[in-house]
């Protein structure tokens, strides 16, 4: 009896040793149970514990409303990329607590169709299925909704990086004199797109040959997706900088030239370019960033110039193959230098 008593004991303090450290543990992540059991929206306490800011699970599906309170404190922030990736969502309804969203909170909620801001929110508005700033000066999120033609206001000064991404009906945009910045990746994923029209009077963006350039023609930003980009491109002398997502999925994209003029190549630069056989990195060029020219399925020739000396080479640039002595181009290019490599 002594026995099964002492097992009764151990099992019943087993028990709440178990339950204080899952809840010393939930205390140390800033977390509720409300977060963790029985819903799909995380809550997390910040600002020394008077607040709290919502991220949603990736499982996360339908019409979703943030509450103004959660456990009796203000839900005031949307974390970094709170959304991302919530390809089941349809819409959010954002209260007026909301005073900081976080960067690409809703990136790649590719069914996202409404976003919906409380109108006595101070900070942000909705309209016409895009997300602002209450000024609307910032333009930071266009939903799957969007189709046909976008104007965006004379207002706007800065478009968010992926702001205007996968808005797969999208076929035009018109870009006016007042906009000063274009994050990188900003139309990326608009396959129907088959127009980006700038002000004449923009003092910092001008458009040419369906490719998005600074002013000076100095940065390569955005060429248009899908099927508009065709055959082979020469690149103006005048660019130094190819940008991030620049040829991102450029399906009948079969040749570059690349000038002497270019030190470097940004991120998915080329990106499932599936029709790019061959490239040719001249010796200007110091920075070939991550996954540049990744899921190039026809790719099987690379050529370093003379004289070539990359700094900055990405493990992931290139799709993998034999490369001579290697599946990694990189590796290749680090023992062999300058030469053409070839990928089984």
């Amino acid at each position: 009896m002594k026995n099964l008593f002492k097992a009764y004991v151990v099992s019943i303090l087993g028990f709440i040793t178990l339950v204080g450290v899952i809840g010393v543990s939930m205390i140390a992540c800033n977390l509720t149970l409300d977060s963790i059991y029985g819903t799909e929206l995380r809550f997390k306490l910040i600002d020394n514990g008077t607040a709290y800011s919502v991220s949603g699970e990736k499982r996360i599906k339908g019409d979703v409303v943030i509450p103004d309170f959660h456990e009796g404190l203000p839900v005031t922030s949307i974390d970094d990329e709170g959304f991302y990736d919530c390809a089941s969502l349809t819409s959010i309804t954002i209260p007026a607590s909301v005073m900081s969203i976080g960067r690409e909170a809703f990136r790649f909620c590719s069914n996202l169709t409404s976003i919906m801001v409380d109108e006595n929110n101070p900070y942000y508005t909705s309209e016409g299925w895009i997300l602002y700033n209450k000024a609307k000066t910032t333009l930071m999120q266009a939903t799957a909704r969007i189709n046909g033609n976008l104007t965006i206001p004379d207002s706007v000064t800065e478009i968010c990086a992926y702001a205007i991404s996968k808005c797969k009906n999208l076929t035009d945009i018109t870009i006016p004199a007042s906009v000063a910045s274009i994050g990188r990746g900003a139309f990326e994923g608009c396959v129907r797109l088959t127009s980006i029209m700038v002000d004449e009077n923009n003092p910092y963006y001008t458009i040419e040959g369906w490719i998005l350039y600074n002013k000076e023609k100095t940065i390569l930003i955005e060429a248009l997706d899908g099927t508009i980009i065709r055959d082979n491109v020469t690149i103006p002398d005048s660019v130094t900088s190819i940008g991030s997502y620049a040829f991102y999925s450029c399906w009948s994209l079969t040749g570059i030239t690349i000038p002497d003029s270019v030190t470097s190549i940004g991120s998915y630069a080329f990106y499932s370019c599936k029709k790019l056989t061959s490239i040719t990195i001249p010796a200007s060029v110091t920075s070939i960033e991550d996954r540049a020219f990744l899921f190039c399925d026809g790719l099987t020739s690379v050529t370093f110039a003379d004289g070539s000396d990359i700094k900055d080479f990405s493990d992931y640039a290139f799709p993998v193959g034999n490369y001579s002595t290697g599946d990694v181009l990189k590796t290749a290019y680090l023992a062999g230098g300058a030469g053409t490599y070839r990928r089984a």
